[in-house]
């Protein structure tokens, strides 16, 4: 090979069923004296210098025939099996899942609902209302595409009156999650204005045990949600010369204690009734405007 001027390759001798003897100085292995030695004689090679006392010795690997067998699998078994079930369910990523308290699971279940009314109100009110005024045929089926069920807007507002100084706990439990709260009058203090506002942002109107003033409330108060253009009064009979200057599609009072959920013509008539102290046998309780699905609907909730 090195008459036809070919340079001669060094080959790495291996490592598996070859002695190896360590030598200080040793010369590599060249491909014209492996030609030579044809495989006659042990190849010698040095050992590397971090391996001083260690030797190479031959492996005598062999891998043993597995013979099939015509038994079942274990989990072929029911008892198998059910040793396997109980070790995964023994395994934190696999445990079953414990049972909770049902006031527990109806809170989140309010919290949940709550807070995709409150989604989807926005939506309507930024996005579906704000199109339906548009003449563009797109805009109007961007608005139909919105209201089809079960994906509506859906709105809750709380209404309330006559707490003369005294919020009942159940009005906190009611109101959870309503995007708006309605008082009615006969407030009894503003600390009951700070107390809901904690809840809800609220608009008021103040009664006559109120003097007609507590805090922001006066006499009336006007709010439009959800499309509604309400207005509060304290007294039903306050609301005619309010209704002459300036329409509404929902006039809310109190001062009867008494609820009520009427309609007359266009005008839908509601008291709460009363939330404060009890009057005679006449109940305590609120009110709740919803929309769901583009329709309105108002119940009394009952908090004795």
């Amino acid at each position: 090979m090195s008459a036809l001027g070919v340079r001669e390759t060094g080959i790495e001798p291996p490592h598996l069923g070859v002695r190896q003897i360590r030598s200080e100085q040793g010369q590599p292995l060249l491909a014209s004296r492996l030609d030579q030695r044809r495989n006659q004689q042990p190849i010698e090679q040095p050992l590397p210098r971090r391996l001083p006392h260690q030797r190479l010795q031959s492996l005598d690997i062999r891998i043993p025939r597995v013979a099939a067998e015509r038994q079942p699998a274990l989990l072929h078994h029911r008892q198998h099996l059910r040793e396997v079930a109980r070790l995964f369910a023994g395994e934190p990523g696999h445990r079953a899942r414990q049972p909770r308290h049902h006031g527990e699971c109806g809170e989140q279940r309010e919290r949940v609902r709550s807070r995709l009314l409150l989604a989807m109100g926005m939506v309507d009110e930024h996005f579906v209302e704000s199109l339906q005024g548009q003449c563009h045929p797109f805009a109007g089926r961007v608005a139909e595409e919105s209201h089809r069920p079960p994906y509506t807007a859906g709105v809750r507002i709380g209404v309330i009156s006559d707490t003369h100084g005294l919020l009942r706990p159940q009005v906190h439990d009611v109101f959870r999650g309503v995007d708006h709260i309605l008082h009615a009058g006969d407030i009894g203090g503003e600390e009951v204005l700070a107390e809901l506002g904690a809840i809800a942002k609220v608009t008021a109107c103040a009664g006559n045990n109120d003097g007609w003033r507590c805090g922001p409330a006066g006499k009336s108060a006007r709010v439009s949600l959800g499309g509604l253009r309400f207005l509060l009064v304290h007294i039903r009979d306050d609301a005619k010369a309010e209704l002459q200057r300036a329409p509404a599609d929902v006039v809310v009072f109190g001062h009867s204690h008494k609820p009520v959920d009427e309609r007359e013509g266009s005008i839908w008539w509601f008291n709460p009734g009363s939330a404060g102290p009890r009057r005679f046998s006449l109940p305590v309780c609120v009110g709740l405007f919803e929309r769901l699905q583009g329709k309105w609907q108002a119940r009394h909730v009952a908090l004795q």
